[in-house]
Parts: structure tokens; sequence; C-alpha cells
């Protein structure tokens, strides 16, 4: 049987998925990162090695022996290190010898997958943030997402240095005190205001994912009406919207085109606080902003397909099985 494998690789998480010529699913893995500037080469290889033995293992308990004619792999950092560019592909036909290989930034198999292969922009603003599109051509282009340290504009971790800035400024008096204030003294559990630079020193500096969480306490606070909190959506929707238009304009649409935008990350969970500022930035004569299709892991099948051969009108067939098994098993 042939199968057809979709990979994407973060920092924090490895999905491995296979899937069979009808779009049904054989077997999937989840394993640790496979940043290679933490875990190392040999630490990427044997994260593919451990994913690959054991879908195929789980494949052939359920259906048979399955031969894996092609895959896509999404991975983090991918066109951004070029010792990491030229080293990936050699790693993963080792790893996957005979099969056609195709390797990729992990956000264009978000892209794949939100969009189901059509043209159109994804927007990624969880933790970090990240743009990328493809246009009606097959071109793509990526927006966003060079460095937690001056870049990731709009995202969870930006909004969440913006609740220590905010805290700080009403502390201090250059805002006036809103919800904010007590809010996040209450959820550090701070007994001076100043205790929050201690705080910070020794649970949050380099911790990204705890700094982002504190956009949910942003969150809180501008549920509750405070205007600082508030306007840090305002200023992420505007952030986040010059990256879809900048990767819109890399792009071949015409100038009458509306764009499709899927939106998804962590952030969207904070609902009409950043939809609907989003919505204000992006005109719906330009964009349209739509639900996602498929989860990552699954846009990476669908770009195996692709690079296995099958055309548009047999993706198309196949697509309405794999958005059941992917809808059943939530890989998002």
């Amino acid at each position: 049987m042939k199968g057809y494998l979709g990979i994407d690789g973060g920092g924090t998480k490895t999905q491995f998925l296979l899937a069979d010529a009808e779009g049904h699913l054989l077997a999937a893995e989840r394993l640790g990162g496979i940043d290679f500037t933490q875990i190392g080469m040999d630490g990427v290889q044997a994260v593919l090695e451990e994913g690959r033995a054991s879908i195929l293992r789980q494949a052939a308990a359920r259906t048979g022996p399955v031969d894996i004619t092609a895959l896509c792999a999404g991975l983090t950092l991918i066109s951004e290190y070029q010792s990491w560019d030229e080293h990936c592909p050699r790693l993963l036909a080792a790893v996957f010898p005979g099969v056609s290989i195709r390797c990729v930034n992990d956000s264009i198999i978000a892209l794949y997958g939100s969009l189901a292969l059509k043209p159109g922009i994804h927007l990624v603003a969880g933790t970090g943030s990240i743009v990328s599109g493809r246009d009606p051509t097959g071109a793509t282009a990526r927006c966003g997402g060079w460095n937690e340290f001056f870049s990731d504009e709009g995202s969870c971790y930006w909004l969440g240095h913006k609740a220590c800035e905010i805290f700080a400024r009403q502390a201090d008096g250059r805002l006036k005190r809103g919800p904010l204030y007590d809010i996040l003294r209450r959820h550090l559990g701070l007994r001076r205001d100043f205790d929050l630079i201690g705080y910070y020193h020794d649970n949050l500096q380099g911790c990204r994912e705890k700094i982002a969480a504190l956009q949910i306490i942003l969150a809180q606070a501008a549920a509750a009406g405070d205007s600082a909190a508030l306007s840090a959506y305002a200023d992420a929707a505007r952030e986040l919207s010059l990256m879809v238009k900048a990767v819109r304009s890399r792009l071949a649409y015409g100038v009458a085109e509306v764009v499709a935008v899927s939106c998804t990350g962590g952030l969207f969970r904070a609902g009409d606080l950043i939809r609907k500022p989003l919505q204000n930035q992006l005109p719906d004569d330009q964009f349209l902003l739509s639900e996602p299709c498929f989860s990552p892991a699954a846009g990476a099948i669908l770009g195996a397909y692709e690079q296995g051969g099958l055309n548009e009108k047999q993706i198309a067939a196949i697509m309405p099985t794999l958005k059941k098994e992917d809808q059943a098993h939530d890989f998002h």
C-alpha cells in the first residue's frame, strides 16, 4: 500500500501523520521538538528515525506493510539557517531512502492546511507571529517570525510583554490605573509593585511560553474595560495586518482581488478582542477572514500528495475523508 507522510516539526513537538491515497489516516505519532539549535543534528535524526519506526509499525499492524511514496516535512528554522537548509534534505533522504521529499518551513504546511492548498494568506498568532501566503501561480511569501527579541509583533509573547509594560506605567502613574493593575498583581502574587522586577527575572526571563501566557491576563483586563489593555489589542491587530498586507504585496494578486486570510494560534482565543480590530484593519473589499480547513499536520499530508504527483482533482476527491480524520483526531 502507498503511504503519504506529513511531518509538522516545531520547537516543542513533532507530529507525524501517515495517510493512504484515499485520505484515511494509517498512523500518528507525536514526539519532542525538532529544533536543531536545541537538540543538535544528531537529535533531529533521532526524532525522525523514531517517528519513522513508529508510524510504519502502527500502519503495518493496522493494514499491513506500507511503502512511503512521498513526504512533506514542515520544519522549524527552514529558510532561516543556510546550514540547516542544506543539511535537512540530506538528513530526510537518509532516514527515508527512495521517498520523494518536500522540505519547507513549518509556516508553509500551516498555509497548505488552513486554505486546503488554495491561494491565500495564513496568519499565525500564538506564542510567536508569522504570516505566509501562496498565490495562484504557486509562489509563496512570508513575513514576520524573525526573532523573539526584535520581531513576533502582535503575538501572545509580544502582548505578554505589553501586560508588564502597562502594569509598570500604571504603577508609576504614567497611566491611569485600570483593572490590569490589580489583576496582574493578584495573579503574580506581588506584595509590592516593584516585586515584578524580581518575579520577571526569576520566573519569566528567557521563558517565551510563560511570558506569552500573560496575554490571558491582558485579555481579562481588556474584558474588564482597561483602556490600555484594549489599546494593546488594537496595536497587535495593526501589526498583524501590516504583515498580511506585506505578504499580499509580494504575491501575484490583482488590486481588486479579494484574498482569503485564515487565522490560527492561541491569540485568537481572545475572540473579538483581536478579531474585531483585525477585521477593521483588513478591509473586506481586499481580504476575507476565514476559518482554517485543516491542521498544519494534515496540511503536510496535502503537501505530500502534491509531492507524490497527485493532481488537483485527485486531491480534491481525497479532502472530505482527510478532513473527517483530521477533525476526529484534532491535530491542531
